[in-house]
């Protein structure tokens, strides 16, 4: 797996080693790191003193991707979707600290669908959870009423 850390060209010998062989296999390696960008404009935006609640302290930007790939911007205070699908993510084992194995996912083209495997994954586990709710809450009732008998 390739995660480059700069904007630059990264080369890498790769050493392998098989089991009862002698021999070791070396694969050059090479890859480009990309710094992702967007340019506001106006770069510099000004407002001033503004109280709070006024709907008069307005100021547009307009934000240019100068880049090939396609980008996508979103606000992770305010999209809805963005905070579903984060908490999606951290209800997952391998989010968990327990969890020592990453996660590899394929990437996901800007505007793209939440990975449906992961979806349905977390869909399931919330229904199970929600049926266990239900279960002791009939099990309390239960015992009730064979205590009231």
């Amino acid at each position: 797996m390739f995660t480059p850390n700069s904007d630059k060209q990264f080369q890498q010998k790769l050493t392998f080693k098989c089991k009862d062989n002698s021999k070791q296999f070396v694969l050059q390696v090479k890859g480009q790191g990309i710094h992702y960008q967007v340019d506001p404009v106006p770069e510099t935006v000004h407002l001033g003193p503004v109280l709070p609640y006024d709907t008069s302290a307005v100021q547009c930007i307009e934000l240019r991707n100068p880049m090939d790939q396609a980008i996508e911007v979103l606000s992770q205070d305010f999209d809805r979707q963005y905070l579903d699908e984060e908490e999606i993510l951290k209800r997952l084992d391998h989010f968990q600290a327990a969890s020592p194995e990453p996660l590899y996912l394929p990437l996901r083209a800007p505007g793209g669908e939440f990975w449906p495997a992961l979806r349905e994954q977390d869909d399931k586990r919330r229904k199970l959870e929600d049926l266990k709710e239900q279960l002791g809450k009939l099990e309390a009732e239960l015992a009730q009423l064979v205590k009231d008998e």
